[in-house]
């Protein structure tokens, strides 16, 4: 889910939701989930969780990517990076992409 992230391309007008949906299309295929938003706007001035996601995405704004899993009573697992939306003209007119820019080291031995 987190790769799957990393990798969209967002086409003009997408939102947060749309990163949601991406996030959780490999999980809800195999049947799990997670219930918590994929990812939130960060700045000075929100409220971190700042709403439902629906506003567009626009080149320059910095979000995170932290979709999770959690197998109730077991275990569970949540990488967060941050990254910044950018134009990526390559694909179509007005699409966007994601930069990460926390690069933090993920033991995958835990995973």
């Amino acid at each position: 889910a987190h790769i799957r992230v990393s990798n969209a391309t967002l086409k003009p007008g997408d939102s947060a939701i749309e990163i949601d949906r991406i996030a959780r299309s490999f999980l809800v295929g195999k049947g799990m989930n997670f219930d918590h938003a994929t990812s939130h706007g960060i700045g000075s001035f929100l409220d971190v969780h700042e709403g439902n996601g629906s506003a567009p995405l626009r080149a320059g704004m910095i979000m995170s990517n932290e979709p999770g899993y959690y197998l109730k009573d077991h275990f569970g697992i949540r990488i967060e990076n941050t990254v910044l939306v950018e134009k990526n003209e390559n694909a179509c007119k007005g699409c966007m992409k994601l930069r990460t820019l926390t690069l933090v080291p993920i033991q995958t031995k835990l995973i």
